[in-house]
C-alpha cells in the first residue's frame, strides 16, 4: 500500500486479543466480513450540491471512519501483528474501453480536497 506506514508492533504476550488472533490465524481465510445498512442520503445530497463524485466521497468517508477505530487498523505482516497509524484504501476500477479492471491504491488524508 502506498503512503506512510507508521506502525507499532503488538506484544502478543500482553495483547487482550491474543486468543482471537490464535484462533482466526489458523484458518484458511482468517477474515471477518460485515454488511450493514447505511443511510447515505445526506452524502448524496451534498455531492449533488457540490458536484463532488459520490464514489470518492463515500470512499473518503469510509476510510476516515475505519481510521477512527483502532481495532480496524491492525494488520498481520509475516505472522506478527502491527497497529498502523493510518490505513490506505485499495480498490478495483473497471475500465470500459478494454473491459478490464485495475487495482488502485490511494494515500489517505483527512483533507477531502487533497484526497
Amino acid at each position: 500500500m502506498p503512503g506512510s506506514h507508521t506502525r507499532r508492533r503488538i506484544d502478543l504476550s500482553a495483547w487482550p486479543r491474543r486468543h482471537h488472533f490464535d484462533i482466526l490465524g489458523r484458518g484458511n481465510y482468517p477474515y471477518i466480513g460485515l454488511t450493514v445498512r447505511l443511510d447515505v442520503t445526506n452524502l448524496v445530497r451534498a455531492c449533488r450540491e457540490t458536484g463532488e463524485n459520490f464514489f470518492i466521497a463515500m470512499l473518503h468517508s469510509s476510510v476516515r471512519a475505519v481510521n477512527s477505530i483502532e481495532k480496524l487498523r491492525y494488520r498481520v505482516v509475516d505472522g506478527e501483528v502491527f497497529l498502523y497509524a493510518t490505513t490506505h484504501p485499495s480498490f478495483t476500477v473497471f475500465h470500459p474501453a478494454d473491459a478490464l479492471f485495475y487495482f488502485a491504491n490511494v494515500d489517505f488524508t483527512d483533507a477531502f480536497t487533497a484526497f
